[in-house]
């Protein structure tokens, strides 16, 4: 694996951009345009405890923290946190189970915009914000 540097601040990458993790379902042609750019990718595999429309989406599942650490659903696919070892991410596991309807399936579901979070501390896991 080249020489790569974790995103210092989640979502927003100050460089090109050399992996993914992106919703399973991935439009073939997307997931070409991808590979074509250089960029690997992690596809989520489905959370069977969550609605379908929702049950592949990565910002469910998992929210990173900064750098290479991540929190994940304690119920997410351990194929994809394999691959995500792969990449070198450091994996803390979150005291949620993502399972039904809201909001037992927002507790992962950070929106972040620089050092601003907006989520519901009531729903949220703790691991997300003891670890930030």
């Amino acid at each position: 694996m080249p020489e790569e540097t974790f995103l210092s601040i989640p979502f927003l990458p100050d460089g090109n951009v050399t992996l993914m993790l992106v919703d399973g379902r991935i439009n073939k042609v997307m997931e070409y345009n991808l590979k074509q750019k250089g960029i690997r990718i992690i596809k989520t595999q489905p959370l069977p405890q969550l609605l379908p429309a929702i049950a592949y989406h990565p910002d469910m599942m998992l929210y990173p923290i900064q750098g290479d650490t991540v929190v994940v659903a304690p119920n997410i696919s351990p194929d994809v946190v394999a691959q995500l070892k792969d990449e070198d991410f450091n994996i803390l596991y979150g005291k949620a189970a993502l399972c039904g309807n809201y909001p037992k399936d927002i507790a992962y579901n950070i929106a972040r915009i620089g050092n601003n979070a907006m989520h519901n501390f009531k729903y949220t896991d703790s691991m997300t914000h003891e670890t930030a």
